[in-house]
């Protein structure tokens, strides 16, 4: 046992060995397990980055679909469908088409057969055209759905539709459905504006059945077929979200789904497996080459110590023969060792609990982790240098603001400044150039690290994170939401949604709040029926009523709004709103939705035109009326004289209804209508005078009818029958007798021997008109000079009610014409 190795004593050689083993290997196996830590979480967060971006695309995917089933619901509220005029709704739909960038919109029967389609030429109609086999079955169930893709017999090209049916006219029982079909790149032009396909990713959205409505990358080759999913994927998870890693080898991907909640479609955003596995094994190769260096300098210390110890050792064997010098160094190089073990020791400890705290942090999925002082200057930023490209010594201090955007320094300076105050948790986000290049979205956490004694703050720690792909994704949102409150502000629209359960509703819409109901910040139903008119209540408390029970899953009425204060009176409003959401276990209406739009022009509108009707029809009447008398009174001796009386009078009726058609059937001036009738004589041969008076619209005819006889008469025997001829038409508003008293006069002409024994058919023709129709009275004098005839009509039947009694005379100049 003598020569046994344990003992034997050891050379000094052996045990400063086993010391530097002793520093080098806990370093080694530290370093070793922080890397493989660090790379779990690298890989984490990059799958956590790629799952992110596919839902977010997801949600844009369902925004594309809900504007387009917004704008046919819009236009299945149209006034122009519930009529029935289908050239209106053709022009409805093709405006829409347009301002959706060309996107075919269908208007079809139940039973599928296309009534309208705006990718035939306008006007034209098809009445043997159907919509394909497969789309008759959503047109008949009365839903609105987004469809799977299918080949469309109009373009021979597969594309996804979007289904919302519409009430049919109200002369027809059929029941409509409008439905769109996507043009083709739509929805990959979507995918790639949202930033998805970089570093050689590609994003195919799938239908239902999974094939291929969109891709970013050769869309027109796979279009519309079925894509194979690998196992695993999202038709095995409930969610539908998930990453699955294709097996190692060429062409192996990494593969991100998320379901749209609302269409059903997926987003699958594939990245090849090399450029998913860079940034880990990037991440990899940085840990190793710091633990590297670590291990390096370590080695190298301990071995610099164990000769610097032998050196020691052997200067203290050779310090006297006595033993003394060599005991004195010896107690010194021990405790040189201890206090070296101790510093070890608590090195180590230190390192330990740094690179702990820094796993931790790269668990959280960072970009970057920084410390700093507790005044805010940085003393490190680990990864800051390859996410901007600034090197370590411009980082230090407020050097690293240089990579900030100048339009987000200031805010995030305060933020800062805030958190370190207060010694609260801080959290900004703020815009970075990277080292590529482009400005990208960050967002910095940090904490602040309390002193020994806990009085004061030793330094802060904290994180950088990548939040540009939801930053993208919430500005691309609120630039559509912007876009669809903007097209529902400027189509005069509201839209409404109201909880069943909680009996809370809610509006978005009606420029400048113009009606009451319902009301913009929250409303109760009940509140809502109180501001409709007491007529059309029950309208819509039937119509809840069938949707709360199941009887019906949509409806659409109109009925009048009281108007906004201190606007006074009602509006007439066109409503429509389905059920959109209901309980899964019951069945039972949650939540009802739909849209509002003020219909108080169209009404009032097709109200005064079913008026101008009523009036042209009644005008009409009694204009046929007048024109048979004419024909029965005119003498027949002669035709051509008979013909050319006939002429002249259906040409003074015809004047005066002219006149009426230009003042819209509501009235016309006396004057005017003088004018027009005595428009042909030669200047200066006729002279008109008198107030403002406007005639009724039944009173314009007859009083043009005498005024035409009577210049008839003075051509053929009276004044005007001769060049020095002259006539006077003047009238005058008599207020004591309420009496509108017209004077025609002659001068000039022929002398007057005795008056005519026989009464013509001027003469009858005004007596009818003026006292049959109006009440008037008249009398005819033959002075010396020329007929002077005197007419005096009642001003209650003959003026209109803002007729002035004491209004001036003034002359009329006449208008040439016939």
């Amino acid at each position: 046992m003598k020569g046994s190795l344990f003992l034997k004593p050891w050379p000094l050689k052996l045990w400063l060995l086993l010391l530097v083993a002793a520093v080098v290997v806990p370093m080694s196996t530290l370093t070793g397990f922080v890397v493989w830590q660090a790379r779990g979480a690298v890989r984490a967060r990059a799958e956590d980055q790629l799952l992110h971006q596919a839902r977010a695309n997801a949600i844009a995917v369902d925004a594309e679909f809900q504007k387009v089933e917004t704008g046919l619901r819009a236009l299945a509220a149209s006034a122009a469908l519930a009529r029935g005029d289908m050239d209106a709704v053709e022009g409805e739909m093709r405006s829409l088409s347009r301002q959706a960038g060309g996107t075919t919109i269908v208007l079809a029967a139940a039973d599928g057969r296309k009534m309208l389609c705006t990718c035939w030429p306008a006007g034209e109609r098809r009445p043997d055209a159907t919509v394909r086999p497969g789309l008759a079955p959503l047109v008949a169930s009365r839903r609105a759905e987004v469809d799977n893709m299918a080949v469309l017999p109009d373009t021979g090209r597969p594309a996804a539709t979007v289904v919302v049916p519409a009430a049919g006219p109200r002369d027809d029982s059929a029941d409509l459905s409008f439905f769109a079909a996507l043009p083709e790149g739509r929805l990959a032009a979507l995918l790639a504006a949202a930033g998805t396909g970089g570093d050689g990713a590609t994003a195919t959205v799938l239908d239902r059945a999974g094939v291929v409505a969109a891709r970013t990358r050769d869309e027109a080759a796979f279009l519309g077929t079925r894509l194979a999913l690998p196992t695993g994927s999202v038709g095995d998870r409930p969610d539908g979200d998930g990453v699955v890693h294709t097996a190692a080898g060429e062409g192996a991907e990494s593969l991100a789904f998320a379901r749209a909640p609302r269409s059903g479609y997926t987003v699958v955003i594939a990245v090849p497996r090399a450029a998913f596995q860079a940034p880990l094994d990037g991440a990899v190769v940085r840990v190793v080459a710091v633990s590297g260096v670590f291990l390096v300098v370590g080695g190298a210390l301990a071995a610099l110590l164990a000769r610097r110890f032998r050196g020691e050792l052997r200067r203290a064997t050779w310090a006297g023969p006595s033993g003394n010098a060599v005991l004195q160094e010896a107690d010194e190089l021990g405790r040189s060792v201890a206090e070296a073990a101790a510093a070890r020791e608590e090195a180590t400890a230190g390192l330990a609990a740094s690179e702990h705290r820094f796993r931790a942090l790269a668990e959280a999925g960072a970009l970057a982790i920084w410390r700093s002082d507790a005044a805010g200057g940085m003393l490190k930023g680990r990864g800051w240098d390859a996410l901007t490209g600034q090197t370590r010594a411009e980082i230090n201090g407020t050097g690293w603001l240089a990579a900030v955007h100048p339009e987000d320094r200031a805010a995030t300076v305060a933020a800062w400044s805030v958190a370190r105050a207060a010694r609260q948790p801080a959290s900004t986000e703020f815009r970075v150039r990277t080292a590529a290049g482009p400005w990208r979205w960050v967002r910095a956490r940090g904490v602040p690290v309390a002193t020994k004694d806990g009085e004061g703050t030793a330094e802060w720690i904290g994180v950088i994170e990548d939040i540009h792909a939801r930053r993208q994704a919430e500005e691309a949102l609120a630039e559509r939401e912007a876009r669809l409150r903007l097209a529902v502000e400027a189509g005069n629209l509201a839209t409404w949604a109201y909880d069943v359960r909680r009996d809370e509703g809610a509006r978005v819409g009606w420029p400048g709040e113009s009606l009451l109901s319902p009301g913009g910040d929250g409303f109760r139903f009940e509140g809502w029926v109180q501001q409709l008119h007491p007529d059309d209540r029950a309208i819509l408390r039937d119509a809840f009523r069938d949707m709360k029970s199941g009887a019906r899953t949509r409806y659409a009425a109109e009925f009048r709004v009281r108007r906004r204060p201190p606007a006074e009176g009602w509006a007439w409003v066109s409503s429509s709103g389905a059920v959109v959401e209901r309980d899964p276990q019951t069945g039972a209406p949650l939540r009802i939705a739909g849209v509002s739009r003020d219909v108080s022009e169209q009404r009032e509108a097709e109200a005064r035109r079913a008026l101008l009707a009523r009036e042209v029809d009644h005008r009409a009447k009694n204009l046929l009326a007048v024109v048979q008398s004419v024909l029965r009174l005119t003498p027949r001796g002669r035709p051509e004289e008979f013909a050319a009386a006939v002429e002249r009078r259906v040409a003074a009726l015809a004047r005066a209804h002219t006149l009426l058609a230009e003042r819209g059937w509501a009235a016309a001036e006396l004057g005017a209508v003088a004018a027009r009738e005595l428009g042909g004589l030669p200047p200066g041969v006729a002279g008109l005078e008198g107030p403002p008076a406007a005639l009724v619209a039944s009173a314009v005819q007859p009083v043009a009818m005498a005024i035409h006889e009577l210049a008839t008469n003075a051509a053929k025997h009276g004044a005007l029958s001769v060049p020095e001829g002259r006539v006077s038409l003047r009238w005058r508003l008599d207020p004591g007798t309420g009496t509108l008293r017209i004077t025609w006069a002659e001068s000039g002409g022929p002398p007057v021997v005795a008056p005519p024994k026989r009464r013509g058919f001027g003469s009858r023709m005004i007596e009818a008109t003026l006292e049959g129709q109006l009440g008037g009275c008249l009398s005819l004098h033959w002075d010396g000079g020329g007929l002077r005839a005197e007419i005096a009509l009642p001003v209650a039947r003959v003026l209109a009610s803002d007729a002035e009694p004491g209004a001036e005379a003034t002359e009329f100049a006449l208008a040439g014409g016939k």
